[in-house]
């Protein structure tokens, strides 16, 4: 049998092939002549049905020409004329894409027999060494080692072979297996057999499956830290609109010893297993690992499988009937009254944008969201089961960890349309149990609720897309703890909801373009920013957003300008309520829409946040001055300020775009220093434009500086002083395609950035998931050369010094920011690469002190 897997990995498709008929040969004895086609199974209910027809009508024969059968399936696969049968598969090749997986699956009572065709022994010739040519297992490698992608792919693309034995002598069959890149496995009995079989279709989903995009969400804030554990937030793409996900807790070692760790920080499995490889990825022994790490919450070793562990297996695994789904139907704050409940008596078909009285599609839409296989995903002919998986992608959305008083609970964002609230532990005096992983209740946004009847199709459907935040504090003497969250790709609202009691949220404010002061709202990409600013004569906590994506950037080139997401807001955190903003209508020269967080400054140390930062995708660093005291020490929001510093385009030909927000440092000549660099981040294929990584100063100038004010260091060794007398420095991206796709951070003199160059190919190439080659930047804050010696030479080169990969060159994913922590005493770094984490080097310190602080209101 042959198989292979479409690319979004869900479907395996497969075919059927026989040894072919037998012919006199001119010499008068009977020879087999490879195998023949059979048929195709299709892909529906009556495919296993036609699959056992034509294997009941086969005839049985004595011999076993078994390198030449896999031989032919070999040149069905590459759509060749066969150079034993004749048969030309041109028209019959199954692969469309060259990353699609394939595989073979010889099943056999015994050893080959007529099957020693002279042209496998001159064609494929002694692969494996033993001294025999165009044998069962030189065939195995030399389709192990084909390139059917033709050079298209830059990982190539190949036929594993597996094999299923009767008998006791399969010591072919095994040596066929380990030369073709599969597994072997001796059956005794029909259900042995039928083992083997689920196993072998187990193994294919697993491996033409798995993608993941984890993320770091570590936070130094007392309340809303993930402690000594790490989560990954993971996702895998699916042929439907339904793409799944999961979120996997591990542990870092904050000691030494601790399980099988060898420094501190290091990533460890729920057994003390080191969970990371050398590749940086999530051990599995599907992938060449001597074992699979263990999730926390995981039944079993899970490794980087989406479909196993984490939270999303506690999902699967419960009562649907059960779950404690909520939307906000406008009668009742309590989300957990019955009014909220999203069910089947609450929920009208308009509100799900259907027909009045299609009351079949709104049930089948609800048990859908519930977890129940109402279209038949698997094709079973069963639509009163559980969907085989039910938790959706996390693919923008960064979880959030919240620690109560006696219960912890992490908040995450999915594009299966809600906002999930999963148990993450409870307080056992003075340490936290690792909890349940269940979820406690999830949200619909009501926003989304027409737009869930497209979670049946066949397009990526985006929801709770952005990254939630959390406001610990008081409103009045109440103890509060709101979350806030954006939609992403998923709309264009804000929402808040109370969570001060975990179990029983509460709506609070929404915010879209038709409320008051935010008409210029775009897809709300800017994850809030909470902070305390002065306002007027108090006190007042206030999260910074921009105004959002607009989707004229998805045009390559834009050649339109932008109608909306041109704005910065200040916003209420208690109320959703506009303090200040400064758009387009303010000032001509923001036309570019702004999806970037916004850096927040101290610039003084008061407490108080006095000055913002942001780039546009126009290129624009912005600087807003919004503490501007009177004689009585009052800040009113009318004397508040905005301009642009820098500029990182000189021309319309340009088309560099800021989507993350600098780091910023404050240095004693009384001036900040921004480090940021550009790329397209919808655009990540594009190999057009030129990128940067930049370091500009900010002295308040009136002019607006370019990169003729700052030092190109990109292949110049300059002193200290000649880099120093300009108004910053920056490095040119020239690896072709290369892209800086997440924020900055400064430590300890180092400035880190990571970068993104995409594989080559075509840019429209339907394959192309995210791979080519992640880099890690550590450069001197100062001058943008090395800081450290990455190569490990005992010499820390200027130029090439400056950058190492974060995993296999063309085979890593974009890759976060790094982003720091301190475990045990000790600065440590992580960075989310596919697959895994990257472990970032750090310069060595002598007194390093961690301040950690929970902000508190009176």
């Amino acid at each position: 049998m042959t198989f292979n897997n479409d690319i979004t990995g869900k479907t395996v498709k497969y075919n059927t092939t026989t040894k072919e008929e037998y012919v006199q040969n001119p010499n008068g004895n009977e020879d087999a002549h490879g195998a023949r086609l059979l048929g195709f199974v299709n892909e529906n209910k009556d495919g296993k049905t036609n699959l056992f027809n034509n294997l009941a009508g086969l005839k049985n024969e004595t011999w076993s020409p078994l390198a030449e059968s896999l031989y032919e399936a070999g040149v069905f696969f590459n759509g060749e004329v066969s150079a034993i049968t004749g048969t030309d598969y041109s028209i019959y090749s199954p692969i469309q894409y060259h990353c699609q997986k394939n595989y073979v699956l010889i099943i056999s009572d015994g050893n080959p027999t007529k099957d020693s065709h002279s042209i496998l022994q001159s064609l494929i010739g002694d692969r494996t060494g033993d001294n025999q040519s165009g044998k069962l297992d030189d065939v195995a490698k030399y389709l192990y080692e084909l390139d059917l992608s033709k050079g298209h792919s830059s990982s190539g693309q190949n036929i594993k072979t597996y094999t299923i034995g009767f008998t006791a002598g399969h010591e072919l069959l095994r040596n066929t297996a380990r030369a073709g890149g599969g597994k072997f496995w001796y059956v005794y009995s029909s259900q042995s057999f039928s083992i083997a079989f689920e196993t072998f279709i187990a193994e294919v989903l697993k491996e033409s499956t798995s993608y993941v995009a984890p993320v770091v969400p570590i936070s130094q804030m007392e309340r809303t830290s993930s402690g000594n554990r790490m989560f990954l937030a993971m996702f895998k793409p699916t042929e439907r609109s339904f793409w799944k996900g999961n979120i996997k807790k591990f542990g870092i070692a904050n000691k030494l010893p601790e399980g099988d760790a060898k420094n501190i920080g290091d990533i460890l499995d729920a057994n003390g297993k080191l969970a990371i490889n050398s590749k940086n990825q999530i051990c599995d022994s599907n992938n060449g690992d001597s074992y699979s790490a263990q999730s926390y919450w995981s039944s079993s070793p899970d490794g980087q499988e989406v479909e196993a562990g984490g939270v999303g297996e506690k999902l699967r695994a419960m009562d649907l009937s059960e779950r404690k789904i909520y939307t906000y139907l406008r009668t009742n704050v309590n989300l957990a009254d019955p009014s909220n409940k999203f069910n089947k008596t609450n929920i009208t078909p308009q509100m799900l944008n259907l027909s009045e009285g299609d009351t079949t599609n709104r049930d089948k839409i609800v048990d859908f969201i519930y977890g129940w296989d109402v279209y038949d995903e698997n094709r079973n002919g069963n639509t009163n089961e559980k969907r085989d998986w039910i938790l959706g992608a996390f693919i923008h959305s960064r979880p959030v960890v919240v620690h109560y008083d006696n219960i912890s609970v992490i908040y995450a964002g999915a594009n299966d349309g809600m906002l999930h609230a999963f148990h993450n532990g409870v307080k056992n005096g003075e340490s936290w149990t690792e909890g349940t992983g269940e979820e406690l209740w999830a949200f619909i946004p009501p926003s989304l609720l027409p737009n869930l009847q497209n979670l049946n199709g066949e397009t990526l459907q985006f929801f709770v897309d952005g990254s939630p935040r959390i406001f610990i504090g008081k409103d009045g003497t109440r103890d509060i703890k709101y979350v806030i969250f954006g939609l992403r790709r998923g709309g264009n609202r804000y929402i808040a909801l109370d969570v001060t009691d975990p179990n029983s949220p509460k709506w609070l404010w929404e915010i879209s373009p038709s409320s008051p002061g935010f008409g210029e709202l775009g897809q709300t990409w800017s994850t809030p920013q909470i902070g305390k600013i002065r306002y007027g004569s108090e006190d007042k906590w206030v999260f910074f957003i921009g105004g959002g994506y607009d989707e004229n950037q998805d045009n390559v080139p834009v050649t339109a300008n932008d109608s909306k997401g041109r704005a910065v807001y200040v916003v209420d955190v208690l109320n959703g309520t506009l303090i200040w903003s400064y758009s387009y209508a303010k000032d001509s020269r923001m036309k570019y829409c702004i999806p970037s967080d916004i850096a927040r400054v101290d610039t003084n140390g008061d407490g108080y946040i006095d000055r913002l930062y942001v780039g546009d995708t126009g290129g624009q660093i912005w600087r807003f001055d919004i503490d501007v005291r009177d004689s009585n020490g009052n800040n009113n929001p009318a004397n508040w300020t905005g301009k642009i510093i820098f500029r990182a385009n000189s021309g319309a030909s340009d088309r560099r775009k800021i989507f993350y927000p600098p780091d910023v440092t404050l240095e004693k000549e009384n001036y900040e220093i921004l480090f940021f660099g550009t790329g397209d981040r919808e655009a990540p294929r594009d190999k057009t434009v030129v990128n940067r990584l930049y370091a500009v100063k900010d002295k308040n100038l009136s002019t607006i500086l370019t990169e003729n004010d700052l030092f190109d260091v990109t292949n110049i060794e300059a002193t200290f002083s000649e880099v120093d007398a300009k108004n910053g420095w920056y490095i040119r991206l020239e690896n072709l395609g290369e892209k800086c796709l997440s924020s900055s951070v400064v430590f300890h003199g180092v400035v880190y950035f990571t970068t993104f160059t995409p594989a080559f190919g075509d840019p429209n190439d339907i394959c192309f998931l995210g791979e080519g080659t992640g880099r890690l930047y550590a450069l001197k804050y100062k001058t943008g050369y090395a800081a450290l010696d990455l190569d490990h030479d005992g010499t820390i080169e200027p130029i090439s010094d400056r950058s190492i990969l974060m995993g296999e060159a063309g085979k890593t994913t974009i890759p976060s920011g790094v982003i720091l922590t301190f475990i045990g005493g000790k600065a440590v770094a992580y960075a989310g690469v596919g697959g895994g984490v990257f472990i970032p080097p750090l310069p060595k310190t002598k007194s390093l002190v961690p301040v950690n602080w929970r902000i508190v209101t009176k």
